[in-house]
């Protein structure tokens, strides 16, 4: 695929259904009440979406990557983001769009200051942590805690 057809661009509330059958293929269940989260309650915060984007070929989306500001949540500064949800429809994966939606991404948090980018992966995802690392990502010196009751 040459990399001159793919456009990105920032994502909108029409991108809904495309980004629940993208997930939907990439993972195998539908969420759609997970991205009605992500979509509608995100973008009643200003400038909450300025950094999620979507990949366009022909004008029909095959990819996406969703980010969030942090508000001071957690004790966590105002000026960090996370990288918390990319999807690239089966058909299209392996032919650069993702790394293409995290630089676009990540351009954009910088452009509005923000100063750390965080994301989440398995740590033994064979996939996802080299991915992310050749960005620069790098282990934190926070730890995941859980409780599975």
């Amino acid at each position: 695929m040459n990399l001159d057809q793919i456009k990105i661009r920032t994502i909108k509330r029409e991108d809904f259904d495309a980004v629940v059958k993208i997930d939907s293929s990439v993972f195998g269940a539908t969420r759609p009440e997970y991205y009605e989260g992500k979509f509608f309650c995100s973008m009643e915060v200003k400038d909450q979406m300025v950094a999620s984007m979507v990949a366009e070929v022909d004008g029909r989306i095959v990819g996406f990557v969703m980010c969030e500001f942090y508000l001071g949540e957690y004790g966590i500064s105002p000026n960090e983001a996370t990288i918390d949800t990319i999807g690239i429809h089966p058909e299209f994966q392996r032919a650069g769009i993702g790394r293409m939606l995290i630089e676009a991404a990540t351009k954009r948090l910088k452009a509005a200051g923000v100063v750390k980018i965080n994301t989440l992966v398995v740590w033994d995802d064979p996939k996802m942590v080299p991915f992310f690392s050749s960005f620069g990502f790098n282990p934190s010196p926070t730890i995941n805690l859980e409780l599975i009751p």
